[in-house]
């Protein structure tokens, strides 16, 4: 899957001030922003955890939710993410409800 525009952007600026991205590999227009002073921000495409926006839209999201509490090191339940068909046609994914 090609890296969205947004999350190359933010990983060429992070790279520039000393920060690491944190890119779900499944879902890569999402990711945490760890700052060189330790402050965390997430981002989800174009929104970030600015008045909890970002984190609002990860914490919808179950797949994402749990790549990331697996980084924190939280035990989280094994399973894989299936998609719409119209959703595998727009991701290039075949991972839709009969693979389930």
């Amino acid at each position: 899957m090609e890296t969205p525009f947004v999350t190359s952007i933010i990983q060429k600026v992070a790279e520039e001030i000393g920060a690491v991205v944190l890119v779900d590999p499944e879902c890569t227009f999402v990711g945490l922003i760890t700052f060189k002073n330790g402050n965390k921000t997430f981002f989800r495409n174009t929104r970030f955890s600015i008045n909890s926006s970002g984190s609002t839209a990860i914490a919808k999201d179950k797949s994402v939710s749990s790549f990331f509490l697996k980084d924190f090191g939280y035990k989280v339940t094994e399973g894989k993410t299936f998609f719409s068909e119209e959703l595998c046609e727009e991701i290039d994914n075949i991972r839709n409800i009969d693979q389930g």
